[in-house]
């Protein structure tokens, strides 16, 4: 991790996408992470896709996680690992009520990927509503940003 954020920091251009998906992450290197991207200037002003991040579960510390993407302007699309989550967040309401949640910071956001253990699921936001999108193909979406 220490030389993902390394690269982070030396880069001289500015990321569109970026997927650092890994298992291993928790909610403290996911928060590291995206600190990371937030102080990188270049990043922070053309990322348009995030992904996976462990969302996280204590109030305050996902409320530090908001208060990151606020600074992240031109987001549309941002992936989060809810995986330890209990109970877990997998029911259409609670998805929506958390992309509800995350627009309240980062109302730039239109689509929100959770990822719980193998599964994923997308929530669209369409004329302000979130929208449940069963036959969302998650896979390539760093692409269409």
């Amino acid at each position: 991790m220490r030389a993902l954020i390394s690269s982070l920091r030396l880069s001289k251009k500015g990321f569109r996408a970026l997927d650092i998906a890994d298992s291993s992450y928790t909610q403290d290197s996911s928060l590291e992470i995206l600190i990371s991207i937030v102080n990188t200037t270049s990043s922070a002003n053309d990322l348009c896709y995030l992904g996976t991040l462990v969302l996280p579960i204590d109030g305050r510390k996902r409320l530090e996680f908001y208060g990151l993407l606020m600074r992240l302007s031109r987001l549309r699309c941002i992936e989060v690992e809810v995986t330890d989550w209990d109970p877990a967040p997998t029911n259409r309401a609670a998805l929506r009520a958390l992309t509800c949640e995350l627009r309240l910071y980062c109302p730039s956001v239109t689509r929100v990927v959770f990822v719980y253990d193998f599964d994923r699921f997308m929530i669209n936001v369409v004329d302000d509503l979130c929208v449940f999108d069963e036959d969302a193909v998650t896979d390539t979406l760093w692409r269409e940003v």
